[in-house]
């Protein structure tokens, strides 16, 4: 799947369990997924990046690493 950073960090967040797998507190990751806190496209970017999503082109991912 092809979407651009954002859309692919909010696909990313939503993903059962994401939080326990990446380390990431899930009190963070509630406020992402509520809108009440708001990531930097850096650091959404870095999240996609060591969750082995890859960029197809500037801004535009792909979230299960298939490049389709």
């Amino acid at each position: 799947m092809v979407i651009g950073t954002r859309e692919a960090f909010l696909e990313l967040i939503s993903q059962k369990g994401f939080a326990a797998k990446y380390g990431v507190d899930k009190t963070l990751v509630s406020q992402w997924k509520k809108g009440t806190r708001i990531p930097t496209i850096d650091k959404m970017e870095t999240v996609l990046q060591l969750a082995g999503a890859v960029v197809v082109q500037e801004k535009v991912w792909d979230i299960d690493g298939k490049g389709s």
